[in-house]
């Protein structure tokens, strides 16, 4: 159950899925606000989780069928589709300003206050995905009887 947990977990945090030969993040240095010296894979699986985790309102209530069919479902090939394009089209464009996909990304970057608090909305969202879904998918697998069809995969 524990490895189910951090592996649900971890495929919704963007740069788990997200790679510019840099191993998703960890061989980007990158300053927290003022914090220096960490690098961006742990920016966005430490501080920038727990901000989501910490925020406002609570993440943990209960959800309306209506915010968990807006939030939840799909498949982890769809989860990881969802972190690799955050990582694409937000994380690295936004960290160094430039686009991804052309040419070389600096080794080192700082994120502004002001982009902490753009990122912050984004890593609360992938934090709701993730526990709706993992939720999700584990009453679908202590349901009485044999696992739905499409969960056999």
């Amino acid at each position: 159950l524990a490895f189910l947990v951090h592996f649900i977990g971890d495929i919704h945090m963007p740069l788990h899925s997200g790679d510019h030969d840099d191993r998703g993040g960890n061989d980007r240095e990158a300053a927290y606000g003022i914090v220096p010296g960490l690098n961006l894979h742990w920016v966005w699986d430490g501080p920038l989780a727990e901000r989501a985790i910490s925020g406002n309102p609570p993440i943990a209530r209960r959800y309306s069928a209506a915010e968990r069919a807006e939030l939840a479902g799909g498949k982890a090939a769809d989860w990881g589709r969802e972190s690799w394009q955050i990582s694409r089209d937000f994380i690295y464009p936004e960290t160094f300003g430039c686009d991804p996909c052309e040419g070389e990304l600096p080794r080192e970057t700082a994120l502004s206050q002001e982009l902490i608090e753009r990122s912050a909305p984004i890593a609360r969202r992938r934090v709701l995905q993730a526990g709706l879904r993992m939720a999700e998918y584990l009453d679908r697998a202590f349901e009485p009887g044999p696992l739905p069809e499409e969960d056999r995969d």
